[in-house]
């Protein structure tokens, strides 16, 4: 099963929907209701798309 993690865009207002398998959460730490500082990068996506995977990586856990 997977959660879904959600993203505000702070400047456009968007809302952007993430969904990550529950294990990604349960590795890093990550329970409901906390609050992560993401960072885009395109080199991420770059990677991605060479190797066939994602890497994830925290920032920063807010409480």
């Amino acid at each position: 099963m997977s959660s879904v993690l959600e993203v505000k865009m702070i400047n456009e207002g968007d809302d952007l929907r993430i969904v990550v398998p529950r294990s990604y959460f349960q590795r890093l730490g990550i329970e409901k209701g906390d609050t992560l500082l993401v960072t885009v990068e395109e080199e991420r996506t770059r990677a991605r798309k060479k190797n066939g995977k994602a890497r994830v990586h925290r920032v920063h856990k807010h409480n």
